[in-house]
Parts: C-alpha cells; structure tokens; sequence
C-alpha cells in the first residue's frame, strides 16, 4: 500500500464527520471537495463515497422473471447462488424484494437510519444498472505485457470469481478497474464513463486488496481502529452498525497495531472495509487468505448476506475455487495475462466431463472434442473433455463420463496447454 496519504488530515476528516453525525441526528453527510485529501483518489484506501445502492438490480431481475412468467430468486437471467457446501442459499427479504414485497432493513445487522433509506433519489436506484466496461486493457511493466488485450463486461447486481495462476494478472486488473493504476493502453468505464480521475465513477468502487504491514509499506505502525476510521471517512455510505457486528464476529483487536497481526486478522479488516463500505462495486483480493475454514466459512456467509440485501457487484479473487465455488455467479479466468473464460460459472462447470478407459476407447469416444490433461497409466487414460453446443462424447464406446469440479476444470485448462 502506498504511504503518502497525510494520515493527519485524514483524522481531521473523521473527526469532522463524528461532529457533523452528532448534530444532525446519526445521519452521515458529505465532505465537500476541498476538505479531501490532495484533492485527488485517496491511495490508503479508495475515496468510494457511496450509500445504499438501492433496488435497481433487483428491479432489473424482477422485470427479466415476469417476461418468463417467474417470481421467485430462480427467475430467467439469475442463476441460482448455492451456499458452501452446496445447499440453496435462502435469501429471505431479497426473495421478497424479487416478488416485489417492501424493502425492510438490510440482512446481517447492518443498520441505515430511515431518513437515509428514505432519500433514495432515481439516481440511486439506477446504480444497480450501471455496467464496469474495460476494453483491449494492456498493462506493461519494464517491457512486458501482464495484461494483453483484456475486455470485460462487469455487470450489476452479481457475485464475480476472478481465478488464475500466480503472475496471471489479476490484482493488476483489479487495480486498473478502480482506477488504482493506469493503463498502458485501453479503456475504462462505468455507465459510460471513465473511471479514471472521475469522482463519480470512483465513488461507487472499492477495492479492499491485501494489506502490507511491512516497515516499507507505512502502515505497520498503524492500528486497526485509524484505518477503519479512515476508510468510514472515505465511504458515505459506511454501515457502522454492521462494523461492529463483524469486529465482534472476528474477534478482532482493533487497538492492535497491523505490524502486531497475523495474515488472518489483516484479512479480516479487509473483509470488514470491503462490506462496510456499500460500494456498488466492490473488488476482493484473496480475502480469505490466511483464515481457518471457520472464518472463511462466516465470510462467505456474510458475502452472501450482503448481496442478498443490497444487490451490490462483488468480484472475488481467490486461489481457494473450491469453497468459493457455490458462491460465485460468474467466473472469469485470467491466463498469462489474458481472459481465458468469461461465464456462467454453473455452465461453465456443465460443460466439462472426465472422461476415462482404456486408451483407445477414450480417444474414440472423444475424437474431434476439445481434450485436456491427458493421463495415462498403463492401458488406461484420462481426459477433461470441454463440451461445444451440441457435442457429446461418443456414448456408444466403453468409457465412464463424470462431471467435474470448478476447481478441476480450472486445472484442465490452465495446468498444461490442451492436446487437440
């Protein structure tokens, strides 16, 4: 993290801000522009001034269920999110919301005063609407491409997994889409608009990325409590209430300074920035990394909680596919810096079998199909076969077909080049 945020001002800002809740009633107002610091992004932490994003993507969805005839969270255009384990997720008020029912307090304890909720102009409520668009993104550090040629379409009011190797670019992208870091050549825009040096694009972005509690990256000295009252200057829309609620869930020491906590707590105060902030867009960067599955279990529950309530984008990196499998809508793979996958994560998986026999009944029965990872031991082969519209594997040979995992289509397609 870079460390030339003048932290001095920053604390004036919150102070300010505690003031201004106290006279006017709990209710959060905004900092002008002169008052930010520099003028320019915040690079401790993104200036995403947002509040609640309103019902936008809900209302986009509900609109898509009744032209099918549907009203429930499975309408056409919404695929079904399974919590870990693979069990339904049961969203409770937001399945009410895609009947069309009133919109109550949002689920996880998270708390927003009723004159706030009540303010929600059409400008809010078209946010949900707005698309991330970045197009033929390149990105070149000392002579070589990290990212070549990507373009992606980030669409509201969804849950986004970002996957790839080590060094295949993905806090890079993320970065770029927050306006974090330039491009060397392409585009950036949200609705339209660059992001790029744009308050009103960046208001609606964050990026809670891992945090370097090093002596070089100037926050070891800090404690938990400044960098949570920072990001909740920079954030209009911060949920305090749903703040507390996660320090509790965490257990965490906020009086504790980062250069004292293991990689697990940094994690967890990424977590809490990250849902805390209401952004529309929210960006996660391996944000379970260093968490016990207890932890990286309550995490995606709260992911889930979130989205339901708020139907706020997240986009997710994380090496741990299996577990965010269930989790995730979308599913992009970043391979040697370019867009391998852009999909349907349920259709994505659908569409990949493992295909086993003997050798010769194997390559009879997937001739001319799309074959990766090959395995042989003896007279017996292996392969992850990847299923065009209308193809099928030749089931008139003797050979087992079996689905696969998230996790080990990723494996078939990024662990070695595919043999035609």
């Amino acid at each position: 993290q870079p460390a030339d945020v003048d932290l001095a001002v920053a604390d004036q800002l919150a102070q300010r801000r505690e003031r201004q809740q106290r006279d006017h009633d709990g209710q959060l107002v905004g900092v002008d522009d002169p008052d930010r610091v520099g003028g320019r992004n915040p690079q401790l932490l993104p200036d995403g001034r947002q509040g609640d994003v309103g019902d936008g993507a809900v209302k986009h969805r509900q609109s898509d269920a009744e032209r099918h005839g549907q009203n429930g969270p499975q309408a056409a255009g919404h695929r079904h999110v399974r919590r870990p384990g693979g069990q339904g997720a049961d969203f409770g008020e937001a399945a009410g919301r895609l009947r069309g029912e009133p919109r109550g307090a949002p689920a996880g304890g998270g708390q927003e005063s009723g004159d706030f909720q009540g303010r929600i102009s059409e400008y809010d409520r078209r946010e949900n609407t707005m698309s991330l668009h970045c197009e033929h993104i390149v990105k070149t550090y000392s002579g070589k491409d990290v990212l070549r040629e990507v373009t992606l379409d980030i669409q509201p009011g969804k849950i986004y997994g970002l996957i790839g190797r080590n060094g295949a670019g993905k806090t890079t992208l993320l970065s770029i889409l927050t306006a974090q870091n330039p491009v060397t050549r392409g585009s950036v825009t949200l609705d339209g608009e660059p992001v790029w040096e744009n308050r009103r694009s960046l208001e609606k972005l964050c990026f809670s990325r891992e945090l370097n509690a090093t002596a070089e990256s100037g926050l070891s000295s800090m404690k938990a409590k400044e960098y949570l009252r920072i990001a909740a200057t920079y954030y209009d829309g911060w949920d305090k209430a749903l703040e507390e609620r996660l320090v509790k869930l965490f257990n965490l020491n906020l009086k504790k300074k980062f250069a004292k906590m293991n990689k697990g707590m940094l994690s967890m105060v990424t977590i809490v920035v990250a849902l805390c902030s209401k952004a529309p867009y929210t960006f996660l960067d391996e944000p379970v990394a260093g968490l016990d599955v207890v932890a990286r279990e309550q995490f995606y529950k709260l992911l889930l909680e979130e989205y339901a309530s708020s139907g706020r984008t997240f986009v997710v990196s994380t090496h741990i596919i299996e577990e965010a499998a269930d989790v995730l809508e979308e599913v992009i793979i970043l391979h040697e810096g370019r867009v391998l996958i852009e999909a349907d994560t349920q259709a994505f998986v659908d569409s990949a079998v493992h295909v086993s026999g003997k050798i010769e009944e194997v390559d009879a029965a997937t001739a001319g199909l799309e074959v990766h990872q090959p395995e042989t031991v003896g007279r017996s082969k292996g392969v992850t076969v990847f299923l065009k519209p209308g193809q099928r594997v030749d089931g008139s040979r003797d050979v087992s077909v079996q689905p696969v995992s998230l996790q080990r289509a990723f494996v078939a397609l990024c662990g070695e080049e595919a043999a035609r």
